[in-house]
């Protein structure tokens, strides 16, 4: 029955003395293994060195041994080996050194030891030689150990932990075995029908793990990714670099995988990576525990029964691997490994179990494979003042696996208190400009208004500065109705020591400006910590440019379009054709229009001397109404629509208005107000009751038109709503009528607002 051959226990040494007396190889078959052996110590020990002392050879049946002297008496039954003469050992011996270096065979063929040229020339039978091929056995030749009717072991002396077989005697390779019959006697019955007993063994290994591989999971990917797990960091331009380098800061010129070099002046931009995370973080400003997701791109695998998590990587089967953390070039710590399956917490490195694949139909383990996920953090020691950098490397039986870089840039000076603070200086308003004029109530106003808001920022740019178009100067506290032109493009500097000058042109909109000034707040904040503003405050302007129009049955006290020179009225013609001179200073009936309402004149601007207020850009040619004392009217005009109109509501918004009676005294801020149809009526009280008749008298003044009960007066701003009955006396269609207001000088109230309706 052919033998089977198998290498045990050799441990090769770095010197002579290799293979030592303790080595064996087994030649076993289907019986007891342990009394099946051949120790090959001594006898391999004469080709290293100088003598061989004794040998033991085994053979399918017994074992036979003894020293070289002794040799001639060698035959398990105890008889003698006739055929084994001294000049046949002599002879051994002797082509043992001859052909040693040449890599032929030494064999023992039928007890018979001898020497050939090649294993093809030995002949068959049960025969069992050992081969050094390839060179000296001290510079990493080959052993082969083979039985010619079965199969070959064989490896480099170096690496002879890891022989391989093929069959022996024609030198073919393992991979031309056939598989043989099986006890059934065919593979019909199974899913490779074609097999047969000539199938080669390497082909139906092949096949049948190609089949496996689709049945078992897969294995998680390799570590390559490193993310950091939340965002944070800012994209800012850099104000150092290769072109215009600044003392103590490091350069991003690493040229990293993936990631540009950037110079001075140039975007360092926050980028993500592959799994949606920043892998460029941009740039901090103070010291950030910075930590990151390994394989963050790696999704979950596997449904119903989950085979790996999110983040998961490969591991080895055994859970073993080192994991390095790299930081600007050096490893931040000494490399620690996984000793095992179980989870890791050092050195920066927080590891889950190594958790075995599982298959998605059942959730069953499958240990070929496993898989950590975890994260990295980043010692804040271990940073440096601008360019910082870090990968991380794991080692194990798969490989060398790497992550990707990431970068970030630390800049201390771009933070309040790091020694490069912004310093605004030189702010002043420039070319301070005012146009235009606007009457009402004789008081002349301008209406437009522009100037230059100038400043300069020093340390703008130490060390980065915002990559946002507004370059992170920002208006604030502006007067209300103040625009500022967006700024241009914040210019690159040429020096990282430049200042930043800006400039904006301010314009007012609709506001009104009695005496007063605008402000403008600059603020610079660079988004990293680092902030400052200055406040300007112009020279002082009388402006009106709030144009809110008047209509027929509105009036906005904006403008004097609708208002009539004081006047008893008594037909349409004198109303419709009255016009108010608004640049011609009040007579001293007339109450002012001023900041959007009906006022007493002693109630507005520096008491109503417009002419000596201190106000720096003023029209010349002011009135002075600061001597006021009289008892003052107002008079609008309305016109009625296209219909006749009988009933009126007159909506009065004001503030400290108290509703008098024509006979009531003007005491305190009592104000009365009558209605008047020129040709038809006098003037009419509004806050007393119609009467029930007016035929014969529709012409007398002081009676009343009010239906219904009167308003309340109004104390802060509010509306109140007059009914007003005309009776007999309504209005025609486009027929004009004239509202007129008196109050006395101890008003100190306003009405902003008269709608009919």
């Amino acid at each position: 029955m052919a033998g089977k051959i198998q290498i045990n226990q050799i441990q090769i040494l770095e010197d002579q003395s290799r293979i030592t007396s303790g080595d064996t190889v087994i030649i076993f078959d289907d019986g007891n293994e342990g009394t099946k052996r051949i120790r090959l110590g001594q006898f391999l020990a004469y080709v290293t060195s100088s003598a061989i002392n004794s040998l033991t050879v085994l053979n399918l049946t017994a074992s036979v041994s003894g020293t070289v002297a002794q040799f001639t008496n060698y035959k398990g039954d105890g008889s003698e080996l006739t055929n084994l003469t001294a000049s046949n050992i002599s002879n051994f011996q002797q082509d043992v050194r001859q052909q040693f270096e040449a890599g032929t065979n030494i064999a023992i063929v039928d007890g018979v030891i001898s020497s050939t040229g090649g294993a093809s020339s030995i002949p068959g039978g049960s025969e069992y030689s050992l081969q050094f091929n390839s060179g000296s056995l001290l510079s990493g030749s080959s052993l082969l150990v083979y039985d010619y009717d079965t199969n070959i072991l064989s490896g480099t002396v170096g690496e002879f932990t890891a022989l391989t077989a093929s069959l022996s005697g024609d030198g073919t390779n393992i991979s031309s075995l056939r598989i043989g019959t099986p006890d059934d006697g065919d593979y019909s019955g199974g899913l490779f029908a074609d097999f047969d007993s000539d199938t080669k063994l390497s082909n139906a290994i092949g096949r049948i793990n190609i089949l496996l591989r689709g049945i078992a999971p897969s294995a998680a990917p390799d570590l390559s990714n490193l993310e950091r797990n939340i965002s944070g960091g800012t994209s800012m331009k850099l104000a150092f670099g290769d072109s215009e380098t600044v003392s103590g800061y490091a350069n991003v010129t690493a040229s990293l995988t993936d990631l540009a070099d950037k110079d001075f002046t140039e975007t360092f931009s926050v980028t993500n990576g592959s799994g949606g995370r920043p892998i460029r973080l941009g740039v901090f400003s103070s010291l950030t525990p910075l930590t990151f997701t390994l394989n963050n791109d790696v999704a979950a695998d596997g449904s119903p029964f989950q085979n790996y998590p999110n983040g998961a990587f490969n591991v080895a089967s055994d859970g073993v691997g080192s994991f390095t953390l790299e930081v600007n070039g050096v490893d931040v710590t000494p490399t620690k490994s996984t000793t095992d399956v179980n989870a890791y917490s050092a050195n920066n490195f927080n590891l889950s179990l190594a958790n075995t694949a599982s298959f998605a139909t059942t959730g069953a383990g499958f240990d070929i494979f496993r898989h950590r996920t975890g994260t990295v953090t980043i010692p804040t020691s271990q940073w440096r003042t601008g360019h910082n950098y870090a990968k991380v490397t794991q080692v194990s039986s798969l490989g060398i696996q790497e992550t990707n870089y990431i970068d970030w840039v630390y800049d201390p000076a771009a933070i309040n208190g790091g020694g490069f603070d912004y310093n605004i200086t030189g702010t002043t308003s420039g070319s301070f400009s005012v146009s235009g004029q606007k009457n009402l109530s004789g008081i002349k106003y301008y209406t437009s208004c522009t100037y230059t808001f100038d400043t300069t920022i020093e340390n703008y740019y130490a060390y980065v500065y915002p990559a946002s178009g507004n370059g992170g100067v920002t208006f604030s506290g502006l007067t209300s109705g103040l625009t500022a032109a967006a700024f241009a493009s914040t210019p690159d500097p040429t020096l990282p020591t430049d200042s930043l000058s800006r400039s904006s042109l301010h314009t007012v909109g609709p506001i009104r400006l009695l005496g007063t000034a605008l402000t403008s707040t600059i603020n610079v904040d660079n988004g990293l910590g680092k902030t400052a503003s200055d406040t300007l405050t112009t020279e002082t302007v009388l402006l009106d440019k709030i144009d809110t129009s008047n209509t027929d049955l509105v009036e906005n006290f904006c403008l004097e379009n609708y208002r009539v020179p004081s006047a008893s009225y008594d037909t349409q013609v004198s109303l419709s054709s009255a016009t108010f001179d608004s640049a011609t200073a009040l007579s001293v009936s007339e109450l002012a229009v001023y900041n959007g309402a009906l006022r007493y004149p002693t109630q507005i601007l520096n008491g109503g001397d417009i002419a000596g207020a201190p106000v720096d850009n003023i029209i010349a040619g002011q009135p002075d109404y600061s001597a006021a004392t009289e008892d003052r009217y107002f008079f609008r005009k309305f016109v009625n629509g296209g219909s006749v109109k009988v009933v009126l509501q007159l909506a009065i918004t004001g503030q400290n208005v108290t509703f008098a009676s024509y006979n009531e005294s003007l005491t305190g801020n009592a104000v009365q107000i009558w209605v008047k149809v020129p040709g038809k009526t006098g003037w009419r009280d509004i806050t007393v009751a119609a009467p029930g008749n007016t035929v014969g008298i529709e012409t007398d003044d002081n009676i009343g038109c009010l239906q219904g009960t009167a308003p309340s007066d109004i104390t802060s701003t509010a509306t109140r709503t007059f009914t007003l009955n005309l009776l007999t006396e309504g209005l025609g269609p486009s027929e004009v009528y004239v509202f007129r207001i008196l109050t006395s000088a101890n008003w100190t109230g306003s009405i902003s607002k008269l709608q009919i309706s």
